[in-house]
């Protein structure tokens, strides 16, 4: 009837049509059970749910079943530019997971800015007024920064962008910040993309993506979290910089990587709103949904870290061989020398990684 709803709730259909199981099913159980949709159901609503179903600050609900192994709906909500966080989960001794998964319009009340041209996006947007959620994207920045004020060279087509997560006190620490903003941007690559798999992009502690291209790992992002304090109000800003294509360079860590490594049907805006909707399911403070808890977030980095390294091989700290324990909650790394002793470092400076493979 055109009404737009406050609230959506969906307990999807999981069961693919199989001719000798609809003969054993009803009308009702049929179309309950079954999704028949080309497309997937789940994708026909999120399309619906953007201009004609869901009002700018509603919530959808949907119980998702684990046996629907190929749906991944939180990959399609990020490519839908839809902010999602699984709120509740109930196993079975079958093995069957049902989880209900949140989703709605990320930070409905931000302002989202392009420029063909910056200084630093995040520079400006530490100057606005804008409001949490607030972004800035430019494909060019003229003094874009890195960690220790180092300048963020842009290659010949680049992505730069800049999100105010927070305007008082931040629920995160920075090193934290940017680990998990690395998560966002690796989903976010992932969701736009049929190609590649999880294994050719790797979380470098403490800032960096890595993609895999001509037998090694080249850097493809780098993120950098930075905060202003203004009486009791403190406003955090987290800066993203990919590079999409262009020519390699030479003389760090880790040479020069281009996302159209990993794929090269994925657009500048179409980054931007993945991007968007992603970090939103992470940090956004959503009325009516529970934040996700830091020892769940801190399990995920973890498990990405521990990826990479598996990957990047031990690194060295002061030109000796130690090994990964964890990544603490302010973002710092653990590690362990050889006579067990356990060292807390709180620099990416400080390692030395070896020869890849």
């Amino acid at each position: 009837g055109g009404n737009k709803f406050d609230l959506v709730f969906w307990n999807l259909p999981y069961l693919k049509p199989d001719s000798k199981l609809t003969e054993t099913l009803g009308p009702l159980e049929e179309a309950a059970l079954l999704d028949t949709d080309a497309s997937g159901l789940f994708e026909r609503i999120l399309n619906l749910m953007k201009n004609d179903i869901l009002t700018d600050s509603g919530i959808a609900l949907f119980i998702v079943s684990s046996q629907n192994s190929d749906l991944r709906p939180e990959h399609k909500c990020i490519s839908k530019g839809f902010a999602s966080r699984v709120i509740s989960k109930l196993s079975f001794d079958d093995g069957e997971e049902l989880r209900v998964i949140a989703v709605w319009k990320p930070f409905n009340n931000a302002k989202r800015i392009f420029i063909e041209q910056a200084s630093s996006t995040n520079t400006e947007l530490l100057d606005s007024n804008y409001p949490t959620g607030s972004s800035i994207c430019t494909p060019k920045q003229t003094t874009g920064h890195g960690r220790r004020g180092r300048d963020w060279i842009d290659a010949e087509q680049s992505f730069a962008g800049s999100w105010k997560l927070f305007n008082s006190i931040p629920r995160f620490e920075p090193g934290f910040m940017q680990i998990l903003a690395g998560i966002c941007v690796k989903e976010s690559i992932l969701a736009l993309t049929s190609q590649g798999s999880d294994d050719e992009i790797l979380i470098k502690w403490p800032n960096d993506l890595l993609v895999h291209n001509s037998s090694r790992w080249k850097k493809v992002c780098g993120i950098l979290a930075e905060s202003r304090t203004s009486g009791e109000n403190t406003s955090v800003v987290l800066g993203i910089g990919i590079n999409l294509s262009g020519t390699e360079s030479t003389g760090h860590d880790f040479e020069m990587g281009f996302l159209e490594s990993f794929s090269e049907n994925i657009e500048f805006e179409d980054l931007r709103v993945a991007i968007d909707a992603s970090l939103a399911s992470y940090f956004e403070q959503k009325d009516l949904i529970s934040n996700k808890h830091v020892e769940e977030l801190l399990e995920r980095i973890n498990i990405e870290i521990r990826k990479s390294i598996s990957y990047l091989k031990e690194p060295l700290y002061r030109n000796k061989q130690v090994s990964f324990k964890s990544i603490l909650n302010d973002g710092r790394m653990e590690v362990i020398d050889k006579n067990g002793e356990i060292i807390t470092i709180d620099d990416g400076e400080s390692l030395e990684w070896g020869k890849v493979s």
